[in-house]
This record gives C-alpha cells, sequence and structure tokens, in this order.
C-alpha cells in the first residue's frame, strides 16, 4: 500500500491505555503485533460463518470500531449502478446519533480521494482539509482516517474511521488499522464471491425445480436481489404477430397501469421502460 497522505502534521494525542501503554519501544511493537494477531483472528472466524456478505461486512466492521475506539467507521464499496460509493456498514459510538451517508461520489470526501489515490489518507484537523464533507464537520468530527482495500491490484472498498478527537489518529494506531485493511481486502473479496456464487446456485435450483416460473417467481426475485438491487421486477412477453407485450410476473412495487396480465402495443424501444 502506498504512503500515507497527511497534510496536516501528527498531533501528540491521548491514546487508550492499549496503544500508549508506559513501556518501552520493543514492548510497545508487541503490544501492536498482539492486537492485529487477535482482531485478525476474530475477522477469520466472521470470515467462516454461512451469512450473507452485508452481514460478514458488519460484523467486521464492528470488530474494526472496537479495536480502534474511533466515534464513526464505515466500509464503501464501488457500486456501478449507482455511480459511486455506496455504504455497506457502518458502526461506533457516534453512527446510531450521526448516520453516515449512503452514497458518495468516487471523489467526494476522503473516502473518494483514498478510493482515486489507492492509498491511506490521515488528517488530524478534519474541519480544516481540503475533502472535508460539512455533514461530518456539523457532527463534530475532529480527525479521520481513510484506509483502500486492494485485491489483485483494484481498489475494493474503503474503510473510513472518523474521531471526535483532534489528533486522534497517531501513527500506532494507523499502522495497526493499515496493517489490518491490508490483508482484509483479499478476505472480503473472496466472501463477496463466495455469497455471490451461492446465490446464483439458489438462482439455478429454484428455475430448474418446476417447468413453470410463475410458481417460483417470487422466489426468484427474492433471490435476484441479493445479486442486484431493484424496486421492481417483471418478466415481459411478446407476441411478434400481434405487435403486443405483455406482463405476465410482477415482484416489487405495485404499479396498476403495469400489473401482471397488462398488455400494450409492441414498441422495441420502450420496452425496459415499460415493463
Amino acid at each position: 500500500m502506498g504512503p500515507i497522505e497527511d497534510n496536516h502534521r501528527l498531533i501528540e494525542s491521548t491514546v487508550p491505555a492499549v496503544l500508549n501503554p508506559p513501556s518501552t519501544g520493543d514492548q510497545m511493537m508487541e503490544t501492536i503485533s498482539s492486537m492485529e494477531l487477535a482482531t485478525l483472528s476474530d475477522i477469520a472466524r466472521i470470515m467462516s460463518r454461512v451469512v450473507s456478505f452485508d452481514e460478514k461486512a458488519s460484523l467486521v466492521v464492528e470488530r474494526l470500531a472496537l479495536v480502534s475506539e474511533a466515534d464513526w467507521v464505515g466500509l464503501r464499496i464501488p457500486d456501478e449502478r449507482l455511480l459511486g460509493l455506496r455504504l455497506v456498514a457502518s458502526a461506533g459510538f457516534e453512527t446510531g446519533r450521526s448516520h453516515l451517508p449512503y452514497l458518495l461520489g468516487y471523489n467526494q470526501g476522503m473516502s473518494g480521494r483514498a478510493f482515486q489515490a489507492s492509498r491511506p489518507i490521515v488528517t488530524q484537523d478534519y474541519p480544516n482539509h481540503a475533502d472535508a464533507l460539512q455533514y461530518h464537520v456539523a457532527a463534530g468530527e475532529e480527525s479521520t482516517l481513510a484506509l483502500p482495500l486492494l485485491f489483485d491490484g483494484r481498489v475494493t472498498g474503503v474503510f473510513t474511521f472518523g474521531s471526535r478527537e483532534f489528533g486522534y489518529f497517531a501513527p500506532e494506531r494507523v499502522g495497526l488499522l493499515e496493517s489490518v485493511a491490508y490483508q482484509l481486502g483479499p478476505l472480503l473479496e473472496n466472501a463477496k464471491l463466495q455469497y455471490e456464487l451461492a446465490v446464483t446456485d439458489e438462482i439455478a435450483r429454484i428455475i430448474a425445480s418446476t417447468l413453470d416460473i410463475g410458481d417460483v417467481y417470487d422466489q426468484f426475485a427474492v433471490a435476484m436481489k441479493e445479486l442486484v438491487s431493484f424496486d421492481r421486477a417483471s418478466i415481459v412477453t411478446i407476441d411478434s404477430e400481434e405487435g403486443t407485450c405483455t406482463i405476465k410476473y410482477v415482484h416489487g412495487v405495485d404499479m396498476p397501469e403495469r400489473r401482471a396480465g397488462s398488455t400494450r402495443p409492441l414498441d422495441p424501444t420502450r420496452i425496459g421502460f415499460w415493463s
């Protein structure tokens, strides 16, 4: 992972005792190493659980909130459909009172900068940072750390840590979280791929279970929603001889003019909009 960017001088700050014990440098390194191993061990157990990717991500974020003692912790992943960094999970004492924005642009905020630069970004004076978002400033955020997750040479997500304390992200804390994030990239990406494969297998099983898709369409749509976010899904049949298209099956938002059985003149340029 590339060098950490910090456009403000690191400020001497009060670090939790676990990261700032009255000990020698060797003992400090041993403490940090032990914390890293314990955190990765917990995360490995989380990854082995048979739950959805979002559930695993939430548990991982909660674990990182515990070890970092940050007020806000969030995990964002790039979403091609929404064209931005989508919030997958969040944790931390302040998160319940000041929710993190659901979507940020690829170049928005410190998350966006870390995503674009493919390297960690830290500031000890967040309100005066060039990429500070007014929402976070108003919530009282003073220090921020953004850590990209890398897999196969590309950024697959960004962890952000926020604190109400000025100068909170001391080198020891940053080093610990950076080491964990470096090893988390492949683990989370593999968990995501495994879950998508499991859902794909379930969809195939549902489709193969009957010759009539109408019997299992709702199950099929629910399984599909695990892979692709949507408000409404439907299957439309086309009668080229009659020049009409008819909605056969629908799942999701009810639209009176587009319910199952509705038939309209065929317009190839608007089938996607009409269904």
